[in-house]
């Protein structure tokens, strides 16, 4: 049931602005800054969130994803977005929540989030300010078949089932950064999926060491067998050689001084995209 009771708190509040945008479900909305009731910037509850005109929504949050129903009410005092989490994926950090629309353009999304009725009356609000991204139909990450990899399975699975899985995650980071580089995000959250390869300074990447890998462990029946899908990727990672064109500081363009600087420049779905090729070709 969707929290229908944020909606009428929040159609209490002050008026809607004007409407002068694209539609909500034809871009992924990305956080570009989140604040509290006083104005100081924060971790941004939501990273992402990918509307579908079907009513299904995906987002990210902190260290996890939901996916659920979505429904925009309006009044003449405001406009609600709520989303409903399934309850495969809800947490205490991704409950349901209704966000008051503020503004909403072809460039932002301005919206103040209420996980209940007393964060209304309290004031206990954030605001979150989001911009669109444009999305590759053939590589999009923000669907739930690409989040299937995570699903712990029921029993133990075979090599060629880990080898699947492993493969369907490196197939999730390679949208997903391609996604950065088409948007030119700069310093994307990525606390929401496991990180079984690091960026270190200056734009090196290594493999996360054994304490890194809670996230990881859990996407497996277990430990073993997540250790089994690490090594399918730490074999082909070694051999992994990038041209220079191919530079993980580099991306479509950049500012002029230091690339480094630039963290929106990484380009880490060229990396992918070999490790997937290196891992089937290699029998493994």
């Amino acid at each position: 049931m969707l929290p229908l009771f944020l909606a009428g708190a929040f159609f209490s509040c002050e008026r809607k602005q004007p409407e002068k945008a694209i539609p909500l479900e034809s871009v992924v909305w990305y956080a570009n800054k989140c604040t509290d009731a006083q104005n100081e910037e924060i971790l941004c509850p939501y990273s992402f969130i990918r509307l579908q005109k079907n009513g299904q929504f995906m987002a990210a949050a902190l260290r996890g994803y939901a996916s659920g129903k979505w429904q925009k009410m309006a009044s003449d005092e405001a406009v609600v977005l709520v989303l409903d989490m399934d309850s495969t994926t809800a947490t205490d950090e991704l409950a349901p929540a209704a966000f008051r629309i503020t503004y909403h353009s072809a460039k932002y999304l301005n919206l103040v989030m209420a996980r209940s009725e007393s964060d209304i009356q309290t004031g206990n609000l954030t605001l979150l300010r989001m911009r669109p991204g444009k999305i590759q139909s053939e590589a999009n990450p923000f669907t739930n078949t690409m989040q299937e990899w995570r699903a712990k399975p029921s029993r133990a699975e075979s090599p060629e089932a880990i080898k699947a899985r492993t493969i369907a995650y490196l197939q999730f980071l390679k949208n997903f950064y391609a996604f950065t580089a088409l948007n030119k995000i700069e310093n994307p959250d990525t606390d929401w999926f496991p990180n079984v390869m690091k960026m270190d300074n200056y734009g090196s990447v290594r493999l996360s060491y054994s304490n890194e890998l809670k996230d990881w462990y859990k996407c497996f029946y277990n430990e073993g067998q997540a250790v089994e899908a690490y090594k399918i990727i730490s074999g082909p990672f070694l051999n992994v050689k990038l041209k220079k064109m191919e530079d993980l500081n580099l991306r479509n363009k950049y500012p002029k001084g230091n690339p480094i600087k630039n963290p929106a420049a990484n380009r880490q779905d060229f990396l992918y995209e070999k490790l997937i090729i290196q891992i089937n070709s290699s029998g493994l």
